[in-house]
């Protein structure tokens, strides 16, 4: 299981490298990808580094996964303070798709499994992360728009953060609250990707 774990997250971080973009780039700035169409667009970017964080430019409506099912390496969020600062969506998503394997459609992998305008490395972001875009949602929606996406729905939406083996987090994108909800439960679902300039 751990050597299982280790490969998918060298995989996702191999994947998380594109090829450096041309171009200003800013919160709110459309990323294409590797074909030359719109893959995401950037909601957080740090000049000083170079790197940021792009969200997906679909998204879709998933269950987190399995009922009565504890993802082994990830931590328990018994409140939202906790749940809503944790920002480790890329590690979750490897624990989470390493033991739920590929036996259903599920949040998890459909976001590890997205290729965007030939980008991989997608990830369902954790509860702290979806805050962050949250936060940015009206930048974001204006490029969605100008990239004719659809925006991010004023919907609850799954994160990668789970609570125990019935419950995970996922965060109300009209109103910000942080709230458990049963596993099975179909949510909204948009990948988050890291990028480097």
């Amino acid at each position: 299981m751990i050597k299982k774990t280790a490969f998918l997250l060298c995989l996702l971080l191999i994947a998380i490298s594109p090829k450096a973009q041309t171009g200003q780039i800013s919160e709110g700035s459309i990323i294409n990808g590797t074909n030359g169409k719109p893959a995401g667009v950037v909601y957080q970017y740090d000049p000083a580094t170079a790197t940021g964080y792009m969200v997906s430019l679909v998204e879709t409506q998933l269950p987190w996964g399995d009922t009565g099912t504890n993802i082994d390496r990830l931590d328990d969020h018994i409140n939202s303070a906790l749940a809503g600062q944790e920002l480790s969506g890329l590690v979750n998503t490897a624990a989470i798709v390493s033991q739920l394997g590929a036996k259903t459609p599920y949040a998890a992998r459909w976001c590890f499994e997205l290729n965007a305008g030939g980008l991989t490395g997608w990830y369902l972001p954790s509860c702290g992360e979806l805050n962050i875009l949250l936060s940015k949602k009206q930048i974001v929606n204006q490029a969605l728009e100008k990239a004719k996406a659809p925006r991010i729905a004023n919907a609850w939406h799954w994160s990668s953060s789970e609570g125990d083996d019935t419950l995970s987090w996922n965060v109300n994108m009209s109103g910000g609250d942080n709230y458990p909800a049963d596993k099975s439960a179909t949510r909204q679902v948009r990948a988050i990707r890291k990028f480097y300039k």
